[in-house]
């Protein structure tokens, strides 16, 4: 806000503290969950969190340097490294299948779309290129197709492209949902695809045969998903989020055993969680959960003089 004079210029500016932590997951039946550590304290914000495919990293956006950028860093949270230098919002890191390369999204020329870094390089790279909303990516479990959301089609729905060249007229997303999809996610034996059914609304999780997409046949998972990133994938189970009925701001980690579909209440979060990111990430083994949490959230009227 500009003052009448015209010369001050007060505005709000957010603060806050988004740290990652972590879990350890018992092989028991059912498991249970070890005690939580902080594997990294920020004074900003640390989110989205991936394990590389090997599990020996971490892929994360965070704001150490002043503007969101895909960082990694050891299991631990130590030896941070940063992989992009876009000058602007970067997130929702995913490694390729071999570890050589991350996908994320973020914005160019102000419009988001989905990139590619290379983890030796730095390169970045660019796979969309249309004027709609492209973002949360993920690879497939063979590395030639990356997944993401757009709503280049009216609602957002998921879509595949290649992986190894930009947008292009020869080379067209193909959609894969068509009653809705966001945040999509392969099973690591690639019978299915996982995703939640939009970005706003709470529709669930749910899954489809991929052999055959787009006609594979569609089924929901976990109905009770509250929110589109809430939610990772391992090998023979789901760890989501849910907030308590009675209290939303009390948040539990859970977990769905694919097989059994038996849900494991694991332990309930010591701080709060985000909905706008995406705060899971389980280890290959499934024994290593890390997510973010909210420690400290607020805004501050700040205020400039002599403002031109």
């Amino acid at each position: 806000m500009i003052a009448r004079q015209g010369n001050r210029l007060a505005y709000v500016e957010e603060s806050g503290r988004i740290n990652l932590w972590r879990t350890d997951i018992s092989a028991s039946d059912p498991p249970t969950a070890g005690a939580t550590v902080r594997m990294m304290s920020s004074a900003s914000y640390d989110v989205s969190p991936a394990y590389s495919p090997n599990g020996q990293k971490i892929a994360f956006a965070s704001e150490k340097t002043g503007n969101p950028e895909i960082w990694e860093a050891a299991p631990d949270g130590s030896k941070p490294v940063q992989l992009t230098h876009t000058g602007g919002a970067s997130g929702t890191p995913r490694w390729s299948p071999d570890g050589s390369a991350i996908v994320f999204d973020g914005p160019l020329n102000g419009n988001p779309e989905i990139m590619v870094v290379t983890e030796e390089g730095r390169k970045i790279r660019r796979i969309t290129n249309n004027p709609a909303e492209d973002e949360v990516p993920s690879w497939s479990n063979d590395g030639r197709w990356i997944y993401f959301a757009s709503n280049r089609n009216g609602a957002f729905q998921i879509f595949k492209i290649r992986s190894d060249q930009e947008e292009s007229p020869s080379n067209l997303p193909i959609q894969v949902t068509t009653r809705g999809g966001f945040n999509a996610m392969e099973s690591p034996d690639g019978k299915y695809l996982y995703y939640a059914r939009g970005r706003t609304e709470a529709g669930g999780l749910w899954r489809r045969q991929l052999e055959g997409a787009p006609g594979g046949i569609e089924e929901q998972v976990l109905g009770s998903l509250q929110c589109w990133g809430w939610w990772t994938l391992s090998s023979n189970a789901i760890f989501f989020l849910e907030s308590e009925h009675a209290n939303p701001m009390k948040v539990h980690l859970r977990r769905l055993d694919l097989r059994s579909k038996h849900i494991t209440d694991l332990r309930a979060l010591e701080f709060l969680a985000d909905r706008r990111f995406a705060p899971l990430t389980v280890s290959p083994d499934g024994l290593h959960v890390v997510y973010q949490q909210t420690e400290s959230f607020g805004n501050r009227i700040m205020l400039i003089e002599n403002f031109r």
